[in-house]
């Protein structure tokens, strides 16, 4: 019963291989063909089945070629389909690769189709690279990163060994930067990091590569390796608007005032102009309350550009910070009356604009209006504001 069970299956198993191969040579029902020869490749007993594999790459090729050719004359086709087709062509080989490469009876590896099949797969190789393109213009994260991946790993596949892609290919860098950016864009931080040393090699997007491993590094919690790459990006790339805005804002939340200044004392060498750079200086000197200073900055940009808000924010607490340093010494709280006045109301206007350019900022305006008008005994006004925070 064994036997004549073996020989049924020996015998549907040739129906299939010969049911694919007239498929394949008449062009039709291939992806059934495909199917077909996968299926019979589940089996572990058919695993070192050279026909099955053979015939199993005749179906996608045959796939991508009839794709290629309708392309070429301009019939309707899906591009997505032929890049695909392409991948799955050096999937197979390279799984058959570990196939042939078993040692024979004899203990002797002598791979019968090696040289054939990566001089085969060679000419297509750069097809993959167009694929990923492709795919990250359709905004296909997950197939571009496939043909990335692909693209990079002939490079270390024994099947291509002899062709030593990874001394010859000036491409590999920059098909790391895009499998690390697709990687991103999908949150798989366990690829970009697999990724970093070749991408880091991309010249042309070296700053954006730092940009992204920060953001990984930033959501992995790794503080250290998020300051590192933001310090990294930001001496080598200055220019660059992703690094300069993170690195203050670390300094800042983490007291370190003096670095801020810093790093804002250097990008205003290299534009003193900038309205952003002169608006942080202003806040690393308010948090250093060096108040005049930090005023004289917000009152220079306001003159010249009266729509940006958070100048007058800052101004405002310049001189509100002062008035509740002033209340904190209880010793001469009245000897300063007059003083905590004059700062609240030099405080107010700014306060009362930066209100009616970001209404919904409550959260900043509320609590130091409040306060204002309290101290400045305007009653309607400190009524308004009293709803509003209960609110």
């Amino acid at each position: 019963m064994v036997i004549f069970s073996f020989a049924m299956s020996m015998s549907a198993q040739k129906k299939e291989l010969s049911a694919a191969r007239q498929n394949i040579k008449n062009g039709a029902k291939l992806e059934e063909a495909e199917a077909s020869m996968r299926k019979l490749l589940t089996d572990t007993a058919n695993i070192g089945n050279t026909h099955i594999w053979l015939t199993l790459f005749s179906s996608i090729k045959k796939q991508y070629d009839q794709g290629n050719e309708k392309l070429y004359l301009k019939q309707p086709y899906d591009t997505a389909k032929l890049f695909v087709a392409c991948r799955k062509m050096f999937e197979v080989l390279e799984d058959f690769d570990s196939i042939d490469m078993r040692p024979d009876a004899k203990g002797l590896v002598r791979p019968k189709h090696r040289v054939r099949h990566a001089s085969l797969l060679a000419s297509y190789r750069s097809n993959l690279y167009s694929g990923g393109g492709f795919f990250v213009k359709k905004a296909n994260y997950k197939d571009a990163l496939s043909m990335y991946k692909t693209y990079i790993g002939c490079a270390s596949h024994p099947l291509f060994s002899s062709y030593n892609y990874s001394a010859t290919d000036k491409n590999l860098p920059e098909a790391a930067y895009w499998a690390l950016f697709c990687s991103y864009k999908q949150n798989d931080l366990k690829s970009m990091l697999e990724y970093k040393s070749l991408a880091e090699q991309d010249s042309t997007h070296h700053a954006y590569v730092l940009q992204y491993l920060a953001e990984a590094y930033r959501a992995l919690g790794d503080t250290a390796k998020y300051l590192s790459s933001i310090t990294e990006g930001y001496d080598l790339y200055p220019a660059f608007p992703y690094f300069f805005p993170r690195i203050t804002e670390y300094y800042i939340e983490h007291n370190e005032f003096e670095k801020a200044r810093s790093i804002v004392n250097f990008a205003m060498l290299l534009d003193s102009t900038n309205i952003y750079y002169r608006f942080v200086k202003s806040t690393v000197l308010l948090h250093m309350k060096e108040y005049s200073e930090a005023i004289d900055i917000c009152d220079a940009i306001i003159e010249e550009d009266k729509d940006i808000y958070d100048a007058y924010l800052n101004a405002g607490l310049c001189y509100f910070n002062q008035a509740q340093e002033c209340e904190q010494d209880r010793s001469s709280i009245k000897k300063n009356r007059e003083k905590i006045q004059a700062l609240y109301r030099q405080s107010l206007p700014y306060f009362e604009r930066y209100r009616t350019l970001v209404p919904e900022n409550k959260a900043k305006w509320a609590f130091p209006l409040y306060t204002i008008y309290l101290n400045l005994n305007m009653g309607p006004e400190f009524e308004e504001m009293e709803k509003i925070l209960k609110e």
